[in-house]
């Protein structure tokens, strides 16, 4: 017998996952464009009209769960094979090319990269503080979150845990983690 509790819980989450098919992509942009508007208050600070979008560094924060949604839900339609195919052939090649620029034009600025460091700028480590230069934050905590969704939606199976939820809290770890391994 079902309690009314689950029936509640259950109702609750099919109505979430309604509103999230429905708008996702509205709710994607529309924190993408507070992560804009957030970054045009961070370098002019003297303007007073972009003081009410400080708070846009939340847009991350609602990205990030809305894609955790869209992570498990491919899972949930993909092999796990052909999930990290769609996730890394769409951010490596990318990746790669803002990387090597970056590191190009630090060397020749006079950086002085060693071998060590165009590894760690082209794998990410430098972020996690291993050497090189930190190349982004972003990509590097959304590469950990793409190799570990997959876990995270078996756990939140596991436990009824909501995976969009997880998978923010996740990222927010990590993020965390990096940034007190910055000197």
């Amino acid at each position: 017998m079902v309690s009314k509790s689950m029936l509640r819980k259950r109702k609750i989450y099919e109505t979430l996952t309604e509103v999230l098919e429905e708008h996702r992509s509205f709710y994607m942009g529309t924190a993408m464009a507070m992560v804009v508007l957030y970054h045009l208050f961070v370098y002019d600070e003297e303007n007073k009209l972009l003081v009410m979008f400080y708070p846009g560094y939340l847009g991350i924060d609602v990205f990030l769960l809305l894609s955790g949604y869209g992570l498990c839900r491919s899972y949930q339609q993909h092999s796990l094979a052909t999930f990290y195919k769609r996730r890394f052939v769409r951010l490596i090649p990318i990746y790669f090319l803002f990387a090597t620029v970056v590191s190009v034009l630090r060397d020749a600025g006079g950086d002085g990269l060693s071998p060590w460091d165009w590894v760690c700028n082209l794998t990410t480590l430098s972020y996690w503080g291993a050497g090189g230069i930190i190349i982004d934050w972003y990509i590097s905590t959304l590469i950990l979150l793409y190799l570990f969704s997959p876990l995270l939606f078996r756990a939140c199976k596991d436990w009824g845990v909501f995976c969009p939820f997880a998978t923010l809290t996740f990222h927010v770890v990590m993020c965390d983690i990096g940034t007190s391994m910055e000197i």
